[in-house]
């Protein structure tokens, strides 16, 4: 009876572990975007275009800063004089399309691309406020047609895309990886971006700046379902220069102005 009365702790003890430790994966890079010399300091998102296999990415700030587009292997198609034309803050794809949101009232927008990839010009396809905080860098879900933005109080805030309706706010509990676990303050986060994943029990991400992870976070729960640590000596953006395409997330390192991708 002692022996099995044991066996039972030592078993809850273990499963008690599993749920509470979590192993932290090591990211690696595996891509360079090398920005051109262009007006812009801070890196506003990157998208990439599944159909003609090219990444764009542009700076945020101002509608002259720059905008570029990369090959697969992150050499540069174009880039001298291209401009964002917008004071872009979010970039995604959607449907052959290469969109996102401005700053404060710039609405969302959507590039139009020349035969080769190339955009020239732009088009407004929601006029006006449709984010939580100027700032907010929006992330795309094409299945279920939302926009995905973090608002102040850490929380996912969807908006439906036709129309810009709010839906409903999906709670993320920070830093927690159990329910009764203790949350971790929001300064230590980038609170300007939040990374749909889309994977199932992991669809969204933060950074955690303090921490040098990234969480994984399960919708339905809102608790971290697994964390991904960066290199040491990689640049974590406080605020802005995030993204995630292509499986592949990025930073921009502002000193260096490139695009850092890591999986």
């Amino acid at each position: 009876m002692k022996k099995y009365v044991f066996s039972m702790l030592l078993f809850l003890l273990i499963g008690g572990l599993d749920v509470s430790a979590q192993s932290t994966k090591k990211l690696s890079k595996v891509i360079e975007l090398k920005m051109p010399e262009s007006e812009g300091t801070n890196g506003a998102g990157v998208a990439w275009h599944p159909k003609n296999k090219r990444y764009y990415a542009g700076f945020a700030g101002n509608e002259v800063f720059g905008l570029a587009v990369f090959k697969e292997s992150g050499e540069m198609a174009w880039g001298d004089g291209l401009e964002t034309m917008v004071d872009l803050r979010g970039l995604w794809y959607n449907n052959g399309a290469i969109e996102g949101n401005c700053y404060n009232e710039g609405g969302w927008f959507r590039y139009t691309l020349d035969d080769n990839g190339e955009p020239f010009t732009y088009e407004v396809i929601l006029p006006g406020y449709h984010q939580p905080t100027e700032q907010s860098a929006g992330a795309f879900d094409e299945k279920k047609g939302l926009v995905y933005f973090l608002g102040e109080n850490g929380n996912v805030i969807p908006y439906k895309f036709e129309g810009g309706v709010v839906q409903d706010e999906i709670t993320l509990l920070m830093g927690q990886s159990t329910k009764n676990g203790y949350g971790s303050p929001r300064d230590e986060y980038n609170m300007t971006t939040v990374l749909y994943i889309g994977e199932k029990k992991a669809e969204f991400a933060l950074l955690n700046v303090e921490t040098r992870t990234l969480e994984y976070y399960n919708k339905k729960t809102g608790l971290i379902t697994k964390k991904a640590s960066f290199p040491s000596d990689t640049y974590l953006p406080s605020r802005l220069n995030l993204a995630y395409a292509n499986g592949i997330v990025f930073v921009f390192d502002v000193d260096q102005r490139i695009w850092m991708g890591f999986k």
